[in-house]
């Protein structure tokens, strides 16, 4: 007799899966705002500029999601996301050996559409196919990986750049990424169980039981034509709500370490401090996911929105210490709560079938949102030597975005 059961596979899918985002945005996202004073004072290059690199990774990292969801409703996930991994490894290798501008965007262009296929889109259909019960635990757990990317890497990266030097690092980075995610998605990550019908249904069973997290009910899949989803004013409402947020979620991320640089905080400490505000995102994600089994998720995004805005007003106004942790905490657990609910509310309306291909339209209008706001962020700095100008318009694009959920308050998500 076997006194431990066996753990249900979901959940070995939901640990690799938070290596993956671990990594992919540890590395990838969260590094770049490191690299930024770095590439400043050796090329005196703006500040605009290089924020343009990050716009630019952000403008084709949406563009990568629909291709990426459709690819992953094809071939299915795990493919996509292991050929995804090696150009990924690559870009970082490519970075360490640039010395010029043109440079650095091309080489965060390959980075960017990397993500399609390794990053949201094709974890969340993976996960959603794996639960039916418990989908929001599972999915708060998954996306905790983006957050615990920043409260690992960043203060390493930080160490990293001081000791061994910017190009150094970036070598680091490519080598390392390679060694862990590789193994990971080609021992660990499986795709899902089939897809279920109305018609036939088969949960999964280990041990003659079906254990708790997995499918155990009958689910519809109905398939949504790109003509049919843009006439969904769910659609409408999830992607013109989450565009006007990131336009300055993604900028105060971006510019986060340069702005606590700029108030006479040392690089590796700005560093670490980026860090917590991604770890406590991972507080965030499990609250949202927890609370989004027994709420409305809409009434989690609201309250999260409201939360940036007021995080936001706190790192404007801080002239201490305790004000940034304020920030810090209040921003951070926000932030990380609007990732949960998000790929939740598209598969509780739009089904598992085309759930890759909605949710990457949705992703690539949350992401040109995201390209906007750091390149505005730092043309407002180059212009003002100051970034109040461009953090007032963000905290009025939080609220903001709360008016588009009217559009969907009938639909129970």
């Amino acid at each position: 007799m076997k006194l431990i059961p066996r753990l249900y596979r979901g959940w070995w899918v939901v640990i690799a899966s938070v290596v993956i985002l671990t990594v992919v945005f540890g590395v990838g996202f969260y590094s770049f705002g490191i690299f930024f004073k770095p590439l400043t004072t050796e090329f005196g290059w703006g500040r605009a500029a290089v924020s343009g690199a990050m716009s630019l990774f952000t403008l084709l990292w949406g563009l990568s999601a629909p291709l990426g969801g459709r690819l992953s409703d094809r071939f299915g996930p795990k493919k996509v996301m292991l050929l995804s991994a090696i150009p990924f490894g690559a870009s970082f290798l490519l970075l360490s050996r640039i010395q010029n501008i043109w440079q650095l965007y091309i080489f965060y262009s390959i980075l960017a559409f990397t993500y399609g296929g390794l990053s949201l889109v094709p974890i969340s259909k993976m996960v959603n196919r794996w639960f039916q019960s418990q989908k929001g635990l599972a999915m708060g757990i998954t996306f905790s990986g983006v957050s615990l990317g920043g409260l690992i890497f960043a203060p390493i990266i930080g160490y990293m750049v001081d000791v061994l030097g910017w190009r150094q690092a970036y070598i680091v980075l490519g080598l390392g990424s390679w060694v862990i995610l590789l193994p990971t998605i080609s021992f660990v990550i499986k795709d899902g169980p089939p897809l279920l019908s109305a018609t036939k249904f088969e949960p999964v069973k280990v041990n003659g039981a079906v254990p708790a997290g997995s499918v155990n009910a009958p689910s519809i899949t109905p398939v949504w034509t790109t003509r049919k989803m843009l006439r969904s004013s769910v659609f409408w409402g999830i992607s013109i709500s989450f565009f006007l947020v990131n336009l300055g979620q993604i900028a105060v991320l971006t510019h986060e370490v340069p702005f606590l640089i700029d108030t006479g905080i040392t690089p590796v400490i700005a560093a670490s401090i980026l860090g917590f505000t991604s770890g406590l995102g991972i507080l965030g994600k499990l609250i949202a996911g927890y609370m989004a089994d027994r709420m409305s998720r809409l009434s989690i995004t609201v309250v999260s929105f409201v939360l940036q805005a007021v995080g936001l007003f706190m790192l404007m106004e801080a002239r201490n210490i305790f004000m940034i942790w304020a920030f810090v905490i209040v921003f951070g657990m926000s932030v990380g709560s609007t990732a949960v609910v998000r790929p939740l509310m598209v598969n509780k309306y739009f089904g598992e079938a085309t759930f890759g291909a909605v949710y990457g339209w949705i992703e690539f209008t949350r992401l040109l949102g995201a390209t906007i706001g750091p390149f505005f962020a730092g043309w407002v700095y180059d212009v003002t030597q100051s970034y109040t100008w461009a953090f007032i318009p963000f905290m009025i694009f939080f609220v903001l975005g709360i008016l588009p959920l009217a559009l969907i308050r009938h639909v129970k998500l």
